[in-house]
């Protein structure tokens, strides 16, 4: 019954652009127009060039909360295993200058208060692949895409056969934000922080998601919160008190990545000073790396750590879980049998996805399916002299079409749709759509594009 009302929505919508394919393209150019002047770019690219939203049905997203709600219970009880289970925190792949960052208490107990899953949903599965636990983007994107999409009076047209609900992702952010940081406050002892917080978004000034932090800087501010954008290498620390021109600051937004930080932690050492002090809450913390590697699917597949789940978890991750191991010489179990690591891989390019443990923006994976052999076995080869790569089974992968303009001509493109619900502390409160063509890496530092996801509901 959801699958088909949602085949419906798509069908009624795109013929709703094909009916009106003149004003459509007039619609088209206000939105672009509309989207540059909102900051809705990617460096120079804009992030959404169709004219359709995602939709998603009350059924799904209930599925989707559902699940997430009992992957969290099993992230809490890894985090409680890490230091119990002889094995698990080495099967992490932390390098050492990330492990003493870990080793730091940040303040408050959460690994991760923002993230972001990266999943497959189609007709048959659910299927989360990746965890972004560190710093996820598009936040504040999303709610301005879905802003400037509920202009589209094509949107409008359809709302009179669905009633159509949005997200508000940035207060729910803010409110996490905020939750954090109380528990930070509860928990460390000091005087020289304000109960309403002087926030910094920090990240290198040169990323082309500044546009992002602009957004937020305007959302924050309009709820009552000074804050400041800034480079970490701007920030200094004085009698106690991390500073931004002077200005004391309270709770760090950071968007800046723990590998990027590492790299020239000698000129962030106010930042890590302040950190340590506990003069500054931060989240995520630096303790979001021991969930936010490849590896998390590894030890939440793996026979060996299955002993920490309950029955529900177990099956929740089961289904929703692809099978994921370290790529090693061992034997391991897959689909209930026993094989030999290294050779099985070989063997079975066709269904496999490699992935470097730590990176992003698609940045080293290679889908077995792409690729012949010879390179297959290199990428094997490389992961077995000492870099650290897992290998995640196939999904399956949905798509969809989009109407966009493209040389003033109307066209269907059909495209791989990445579906990311963004997980405050334990809720879902948001979902990124993230589109891809032939390539099959759906993020937009791989060149594909997002779309507002919106709920329906048929009237």
């Amino acid at each position: 019954m959801e699958e088909m009302l949602l085949e419906e929505a798509v069908k009624v919508y795109n013929d709703l652009v094909s009916q009106h394919k003149e004003s459509a393209q007039e619609i088209n150019e206000i939105m672009s127009k509309r989207m540059r002047e909102s900051k809705l770019s990617y460096g120079d690219r804009l992030i959404c060039a169709y004219l359709r939203p995602k939709f998603v049905t009350r059924g799904q997203l209930t599925l989707i909360k559902n699940v997430n709600v009992v992957l969290q219970r099993a992230l809490i009880k890894l985090k409680e295993a890490l230091f119990k289970v002889p094995g698990l925190y080495d099967e992490i792949g932390l390098t050492e200058a990330e492990a003493r960052l870990t080793d730091i208490y940040p303040g408050y107990d959460r690994l991760s208060i923002t993230s972001r899953w990266d999943s497959f949903f189609t007709a048959v599965s659910l299927k989360f692949v990746e965890l972004n636990a560190e710093a996820p983007a598009g936040i504040a994107y999303s709610d301005r895409m879905t802003s400037v999409m509920m202009e589209n009076p094509i949107i409008k047209e359809f709302s009179k056969k669905y009633i159509v609900y949005r997200f508000g992702t940035s207060g729910s952010l803010l409110a996490a934000l905020l939750h954090g940081y109380y528990d930070f406050l509860r928990n460390v002892d000091t005087k020289k922080m304000s109960s309403l917080p002087r926030i910094a978004i920090v990240d290198w000034r040169d990323v082309p998601t500044w546009t992002e932090f602009e957004l937020f800087e305007e959302f924050f501010e309009s709820q009552g919160f000074k804050t400041v954008l800034c480079d970490p290498r701007e920030l200094e620390y004085t009698n106690g008190r991390l500073r931004y021109k002077g200005l004391g600051i309270d709770l760090v937004y950071r968007r800046l990545l723990t590998n990027e930080l590492l790299a020239k932690i000698d000129e962030l050492q106010p930042l890590i000073q302040a950190y340590k002090d506990h003069a500054v809450c931060v989240i995520n913390s630096f303790r979001a790396k021991l969930i936010h590697k490849k590896s998390l699917f590894a030890l939440l597949t793996d026979e060996r750590f299955q002993r920490i789940f309950s029955d529900e978890e177990r099956f929740v991750i089961h289904t929703h879980v692809p099978w994921t191991r370290r790529i090693q010489e061992r034997k391991t179990v897959f689909a209930g049998r026993q094989i030999d690591l290294i050779p099985f891989i070989r063997e079975h390019k066709n269904s496999l996805v490699i992935k470097p443990n730590d990176e992003y923006g698609g940045k080293g994976v290679t889908l077995g399916w792409n690729v012949d052999q010879t390179t297959w076995d290199h990428v094997i080869k490389t992961a077995l002299n000492g870099e650290y790569f897992v290998v995640q089974e196939r999904t399956p992968i949905p798509v969809e079409e989009f109407p966009r303009f493209e040389n003033n001509q109307l066209t269907f493109e059909e495209l791989i749709v990445d579906f990311d619900p963004y997980t405050f502390e334990d809720e879902v409160s948001g979902i990124l759509t993230r589109l891809s063509g032939a390539s099959g890496l759906s993020n937009v530092t791989a060149g594909g594009g997002a779309v507002p996801t919106f709920v329906i509901e048929d009237r």
